[in-house]
């Protein structure tokens, strides 16, 4: 048996390194899978499989594969299943790998784990995606998905496979996975450097230039360091160095040009290196007079963490730097159980540990190269809870498909961690769970119920686990198979036939017995074999059909064949081929034709031929059509070829056309003054052809140009063409000769067009005449009269002798825009050039005078707000926005009208601190002042006022959960109340069900709750302050008639003895009263109902007989409906 192992890379990967492009779309693995038939012994039949070893193939890291294990045996035997180990039986620096190109067997690692750059997602899991090969005719395949891996690592796996008679046989295959390595990656930085103090980053400070650059984990990695000599230098810097771990200083000397604020830029670009690859950076420099520290630009927002769960918060954004130079982070208070820590850049990574749960402050500070600015940010560490699941319903799996099963939809983590797979299966079975996805995917062989268990576990090892039961049904009785077809036969007869039969089998090796649907006479066919032989003995075409039936019935048939018996013919003629069409001249004897005829059984052929052109004949006995034709015309000629028993062949019908005789067409002698000339623009010229013709024909002439905006061509009597020059350029020109016959010859002219001689435009003005005087930061325009002859195209530029002083623009419309920059003076330069490159230019002096001082200016403050309304004792900060036009440095103050309302103070630069004392109103004046005295005041009102507190409900009197009352009880209540603002209170009520309960309140704060009839319901007590605060409570009232036994007050007769005769009856009423109006029943009974009875009716007058002599007791009783 023998079977390949397809191996398809199902997505594609570009090497950082542009020597290495890896696209691979199909690989094929050698596994050969050989099998042989035991024999057969005792009624057993022993089949197996072997693999060949020795399979060796590169993956690369983060790609997908698919594996393809395919084929079947000779014997009839089939693979059926195939498996995976679930781990590498050998792995390390594996021989087989040394001859892959690119893998690293110096530095590979010694275990699968040990390669993966991150351990937790170290897993190669073969997962099955379709079905495997039940009946030799499907595929089984298997997804694998390599991990991220920072060294080479040869693995080797071992593939199970089992045959459809149970017998089972392992090979080995080996995968050398490679890692990827990439290049580093240099990000870019920012930095603020102080006139007059050098810059010195060093590189075990917190932010150099390594700080936020990158690089993949690979073992051929070194650590990342910076080349000293740098890719481009900076411009403004006196002294200047790199250091191989980050480090660099910059030194500014300064000048007059930093004054107020002014900013200068800088830059320059610096390579590092993992010693594999390099990558280049570039540090923007900002120069600066003063550097202002950072600022925390608004409150951190508190976090909430899960113990275990990963943590990616960036920070950085919550800060800034007036300068936006880089700033480092720092974090101290941090959980310590975990691994959370700050990176320099401001990102919190890491994972809190289940020891970490609780709230922690947390302090994050932002530094540049002096000074920083803080935040703290609130940080609650929950605990992690285990994962959770749902029910997986039982399974059900058609025998011989594929069972797959995503069970990661059942689970669920509470913190959307990830999760980790595993599978126990009760029988064992083949099938196999992907511990990352969660995917269960393989085949049952045998039928029957399997115990199923998933289990869950987190990054804690909390668990979850789901059983189920999965159904493997048993495989049914299969149909028989027919493959290919049986092929017709003709023969003639008393011929024996080719022994025919189809190719019939059984999935399940069953025997199977055939039938032929109509046997022709002289042929037999053996209902054992399927074989149809013999000689047939009739003449005639039989139509016929083998069917196959397995002992069940079922069957199948083959495709129709024929068996077609013929007496021994004659063979007709043949022709073979085409005879194309002829053409000929009058007068001119045409080339020989035949046609390609022959005969079979070696007759001798007579031809003839349909009507021929005049002139032409054919040859009977040859087939050969020759002559000369005497007339013009087409004639459709056919060519026959008949044997001797009149069987005949004809050939295709083809034409012969003749022509009449043949024309000679003119030709050209000579060409004055030549084939190729040169004309200048809007010139013209001639040309002359001189032409011969042999048949004396009258000649036409005519002229054409292949670029007619270039040049055009007419005339042509007598051979003379006129040529109109247009434009510069080259064309041709074609002559064309033609005769009255339609021959025709050309003769080209190669024509040259040159341009006419360009002018210089002329600056003849401008507009303002003169020099120009500007302040500095003004602008003017200036505009050009300009004069070109060749009304060309123009274009205008301008150019500056010195940019400090002054600039010049060029606007579309080709004015000119000129700004003063500082003060001093200083020529420009205006240039006008035509299409054809001529040019003119003009000098303009410029003198920049210094602008006069202008007053600063706040543009605004936060809080925006006009008037701010504070608590004593609130702190509010007050920070102003200021532009001066002069860039000057300005002084900030504040005041406040009344101090003992709210205090102010200048805490920094721009930041006002204003402080509430004590209830009342002020005003805050807050004033900013350039070095030139000119101010500017800003205002905000602040109303200082103590808040108000609800009051509070503590207790109520009475205090019973629930107040129980009788209709028409009255129930005072009294709440305490407490109030921190010892205002003046009121109280209100209100009764859910005033048919129940009514509720009302008088000024002293008493509830009067009055009982109306019975039921359940509540009453709201509300207590009210001056500041419409509130405070309310709901208190449950139940009402009950309390129930009052009837009483009997007399009866009659009331004598206490009444003696009676045997036989006699005596009636009795009671008088009876009952405070309750409830319905009243009555009852009677004796002590001695042999002596006496009494009996009671509806209305409850009761009767008493005597039966016998003797005293008895009887008893009277009245009940109401509540017993």
């Amino acid at each position: 048996m023998r079977f390949n192992l397809t191996l398809r890379l199902l997505n594609e990967y570009m090497q950082m390194d542009p020597s290495h492009f890896i696209k691979t779309t199909l690989l094929t693995l050698g596994l050969l899978i050989s099998g042989c038939s035991g024999s057969e012994s005792g009624g057993s039949r022993t089949t197996g499989v072997n693999l060949d070893e020795g399979n060796v193939t590169m993956m690369l890291e983060g790609q997908t594969y698919e594996l393809v294990p395919a084929g079947g045996a000779g014997d009839g035997a089939t693979v059926q299943s195939w498996r995976w180990s679930d781990r590498p039986i050998i792995e390390g620096a594996l021989s087989q790998c040394a001859s892959i190109q690119d893998f690293d067997s110096p530095r590979a690692a010694t275990r699968l784990e040990a390669a993966c750059s991150v351990p937790a997602k170290c897993n190669l899991s073969f997962d099955q995606v379709s079905s495997v090969e039940l009946d030799g005719g499907g595929q089984s395949r298997f997804s694998v998905r390599v991990p991220v891996l920072k060294a080479d690592v040869g693995v080797t796996y071992r593939l199970e496979a089992t045959d459809s008679s149970g017998q089972t046989s392992v090979g080995n295959f080996t995968f050398c996975l490679l890692a990827i390595n990439e290049a580093p990656f240099a990000e870019n930085d920012a930095f603020t450097v102080t006139e007059g103090i050098p810059l010195v980053v060093s590189g075990d400070s917190g932010i150099n230039l390594l700080t936020n650059d990158s690089d993949d984990i690979n073992v051929g990695n070194q650590a990342l360091s910076v080349s000293s000599t740098p890719v481009r230098p900076p411009t403004q810097a006196i002294s200047f160095s790199l250091q191989p771990d980050g480090g660099f200083t910059y030194f500014y000397e300064g000048d007059a040009t930093v004054v107020g604020g002014t900013r200068i830029s800088d830059s320059f670009q610096y390579e590092i290196t993992d010693g594999s690859f390099t990558s280049v950076g570039t540090v923007d420099l900002t120069i600066v007079a003063v550097d202002n520290p950072p600022v925390l630009n608004e409150p951190l927002p508190a976090q909430q963490f899960i113990a275990g769960v990963p943590v990616d918060v960036d920070f950085s954004g919550f800060f800034s730097d007036p300068e936006d130079g880089d700033l480092f982070f720092s974090a101290t208070g941090l959980p310590t159980g975990g691994d959370l820590l700050l990176t320099p850049l401001g990102v919190l990574t890491g994972s809190p540990a289940a020891t970490d749960t609780g709230e922690f402050e947390v302090l994050v500070e932002a530094a540049d190269q002096q000074n920083s600015a803080v935040g703290l940010v609130s940080v609650i560490v929950g605990g992690n809870l285990p994962p959770t699941s749902t029910q997986i319903p039982a399974q059900e799996v058609v025998f011989g498909e594929l069972f797959s099963l995503d069970a990661s939809g059942f689970f669920s983590d509470p913190e959307d961690g990830e999760l980790v797979y595993s599978l126990t299966t009760a029988p064992a079975t083949e099938i196999q769970i992907n511990p990352d996805t969660g995917l269960i995917t393989g085949l049952i062989t045998s039928a029957g119920d399997y115990q199923f268990s998933v289990s869950a576990t987190d990054t804690t090892d909390g668990s979850a686990t789901v059983n189920f039961v999965v159904t493997q049904l048993a495989q049914p009785n299969r149909a028989p198979t027919f493959d290919g077809q049986i092929n017709s036969q003709s023969v003639t007869i008393d011929t024996g036939i080719n022994p025919a039969s189809g190719e019939f089998s059984d999935p399940d090796d069953d025997t199977l017995t055939y039938t032929i649907n109509n046997l022709p006479a002289g042929l037999v066919f053996n209902e054992n074999t399927g074989v149809l032989s013999g000689t047939p003995t009739r003449l005639g075409e039989s139509v016929l059909i083998i069917t196959a039936s397995d002992p069940d019935g079922l069957s199948v048939s083959s495709n129709a064949f024929t068996i077609g018996v013929t007496a021994i013919p004659n063979n007709a003629p043949t022709f073979a081929g085409t005879i194309a069409n002829q053409f000929g001249n009058v007068g001119t004897p045409i080339s020989p034709i035949s046609g390609n005829f022959s005969d079979d059984d070696g007759d001798e052929l007579q031809f003839s031929s349909t009507t021929l052109p005049a002139g032409l004949v054919i040859n009977a006995t040859s087939g050969v059509i020759s002559g000369t034709p005497a007339e013009t015309g087409t004639t459709n000629v056919a060519i026959t070829a008949t044997d001797p028993r009149q069987a005949s062949a004809t050939s295709n019908i083809f034409d012969i056309v003749v022509a009449p005789e043949i024309n000679n067409p003119p030709v050209v002698t000579s060409v004055s003054p030549s084939s190729s000339i040169s004309v200048q623009a809007e010139d013209s010229a001639t040309v002359q052809i001189n032409v011969d013709d042999e048949d004396t024909n009258t000649l036409i002439y005519s002229g054409a140009s292949n670029s007619p905006t270039v040049a055009t061509v007419s005339g042509g009597s007598n051979g003379v063409f006129t040529i109109n020059a247009l434009s510069a350029g080259s064309t041709t020109l074609t002559l064309t000769v033609t005769d009255d016959a339609s021959q025709q010859t050309t003769q080209s002219i190669n024509l040259t067009v040159t341009a006419i001689p360009n002018v210089a435009p002329v600056i003849v003005g401008r507009t303002p005449a003169g020099s120009i005087n500007l302040d500095q930061g003004d602008t003017t325009a200036i505009t050009l009269t300009v004069t070109d002859e060749d009304l060309s195209s123009l274009s205008f530029s301008g150019s500056t002798n010195d940019a400090v002083i002054a600039a010049v623009t060029t606007n579309a419309d080709g004015s000119f825009t000129v700004t003063g920059i500082s003060e001093g003076s200083t020529n420009i330069i205006l240039r006008v050039e035509d299409s054809q490159g001529l040019a003119a230019s003009t000098s303009v002096p410029v003198t920049v005078s210094a602008p006069p001082n202008g007053a600063p200016v706040i543009t605004g403050r936060t809080p925006a707000a006009g008037s701010l309304t504070l608590a004593p004792g609130d702190v509010q900060i007050v920070n102003l926005t200021v532009t001066d036009e002069d860039l000057a440095t300005v002084e900030y103050s504040a005041q406040s009208n009344a101090p003992a309302i709210a205090s102010v103070t200048v805490t920094a630069a721009n930041r006002i601190r204003i402080v509430a004392q004590s209830d009342g109103v002020a005003t805050i004046s807050m004033t900013v002042t350039d070095a030139g005295g000119l101010t500017d005041v800003d205002t905000i009102n602040i109303t200082v006022d103590t808040p108000n507190v609800a009051p509070a409900i503590t207790g109520r009197t009475p205090a019973a959960s629930t107040i129980n009352l009788e209709p028409g009880d009255m129930q005072n209540m009294t709440l305490t109340v407490t109030d921190e603002s010892t205002g003046t209170l009121s109280y209100s009520a209100l009764t859910n069900d005033s048919g129940v309960v009514t509720v009302s309140v008088n000024a002293a704060g008493t509830f009067v709750i009055t009982a109306v009839d019975d039921g359940d319901t509540t009453i709201d007590l509300t207590v009210t302050d001056d500041g419409n605060l509130t405070d309310s409570i709901s208190v449950p009232v139940s009402v009950n008639t309390i129930n009052v036994a009837p009483d009997i007050t007399s009866r009659s007769p009331s004598t206490p003895t009444i003696a009676m005769l045997t036989g006699e009856t005596q009636g009795m009423t009671l008088t009876v009263t009952d405070e309750s109006p409830a319905t009243l029943n009555y009852s009677a009974s004796s002590s001695d109902p042999t002596r006496a009875t009494v009996t009671v009716n509806a209305t409850g007058d009761f009767t008493i007989s005597a039966q016998a002599a003797g005293q008895t007791t009887l008893t009277l009783t009245v009940e109401d409906n509540g017993g």
